[in-house]
């Protein structure tokens, strides 16, 4: 049974998306153990100021992750109008150059005039005639 190329491509797939995976995971614990780490070393009063200021941004960093969120929904839906608007400008200067193009009267062709029909019957050959084809 032998593997195809497609096979062998979608298995390395995998296993680069496993590896990045087991890699963020590794980078990840090692930022909260080295946080952890200082936190131990910190005195205790120190800790206890700062989650305190910390709890108390909370409603600040709230309104500002919804600010900034809002002006960049607002900007990109300011983006979608304006590409709908020049799709629509172009499909209304579609639709009116086929409008004035059908108004006007269809040019004139030229009057083809087909040679006479030469009617072929098919005729069996008689005797010892040749019929070279």
């Amino acid at each position: 049974m032998s593997v195809s190329k497609t096979d062998r491509q979608t298995g390395k797939v995998i296993l680069a998306r496993a590896g990045a995976g087991l890699l963020a995971l590794l980078v990840g614990l090692a930022v909260c153990y080295g946080l952890w780490r200082g936190m131990l070393a910190l005195p205790p009063g120190l800790v206890a100021a700062w989650a305190l200021i910390a709890t108390a941004l909370i409603p600040l960093a709230s309104w500002a992750a919804w600010y900034f969120g809002h002006t960049e929904v607002r900007g990109w839906l300011s983006g979608v109008d304006k590409a709908i608007d020049k799709m629509m400008g172009t499909a209304t200067e579609v639709a009116t150059l086929r409008g004035q193009i059908r108004q006007q009267d269809p040019p004139q062709l030229p009057e083809v005039r087909l040679p006479e029909i030469i009617e072929i019957r098919p005729q069996l050959a008689r005797g010892r005639e040749v019929i070279d084809l």
